[in-house]
């Protein structure tokens, strides 16, 4: 799918290709045109010829990123012997043909700059991909070649905004916990204020008692 993204002032135009496998998305210049109904169009032949370039595939119809596209050919690969695949079951590894169709869709699946898979791909992912593989070889081939990291972008972004979640939540209850000792400290302050206020009505209780006594008595005395 092709989506046409706004474009402002002197910018190139660009579209945004979404893979329909797996809705991977990427951005590319494109010439956008306006039809006389007003309608703006992309060239898709151009925006689909750029796309090939970075290993994309259209088949009938569907957009492929790179990664589905592999995987679609694997899938689509013709079945391997029942003999090779007694021997692919066994301890003795994958075969050769087995290799170097994991080895291909880990170039296309694994960044080994970030050490990680792209994506939502795993050592399991890639196995599903090879018909008879197992995921330990894809493992192994991953670590000799590509790199030890068997994680993957989706992974490190649940891990990003789990850090993130827990670093609110920490910071959530520091502001509750510093207006609750705000708060405390002028519970305190009012309690003070009650107390004081408690021993000024006991001295004007006593003085008010006081002072009835002495207008009585002076009053009693006239009489």
């Amino acid at each position: 799918m092709l989506e046409i993204l706004p474009k402002s002032g002197g910018a190139v135009s660009r579209v945004k290709a979404t893979c329909d496998d797996c809705q991977r998305g990427e951005v590319i210049p494109c010439e956008i045109t306006r039809a006389s109904g007003g309608v703006w169009s992309a060239n898709e032949g151009q925006a689909h010829a750029k796309l090939r370039g970075q290993g994309w595939s259209i088949v009938k119809g569907k957009l492929r990123c790179m990664t589905c596209e592999a995987k679609r050919k694997a899938r689509n690969a013709p079945p391997v012997p029942v003999a090779v695949q007694a021997v692919a079951g066994t301890d003795k590894g994958p075969t050769r043909e087995q290799k170097r169709e994991i080895l291909e869709l880990l170039q296309v699946s694994y960044d080994a700059d970030a050490g990680r898979y792209r994506g939502a791909d795993t050592d399991g992912t890639v196995a599903e991909a090879v018909r008879g593989a197992l995921p330990g070889w894809v493992a192994d081939l991953r670590a000799e070649f590509f790199g030890e990291g068997g994680g993957n972008e989706a992974a490190g972004q649940y891990a990003d905004d789990l850090a993130a979640l827990r670093q609110r939540c920490s910071d959530a209850f520091a502001a509750v916990e510093a207006d609750f000792e705000a708060l405390k400290g002028k519970v305190d302050q009012a309690r003070a204020v009650r107390d004081d206020l408690a021993k000024l009505e006991v001295r004007y209780a006593s003085l008010a008692k006081s002072f009835d006594r002495r207008v009585g008595a002076k009053v009693g005395g006239g009489k």
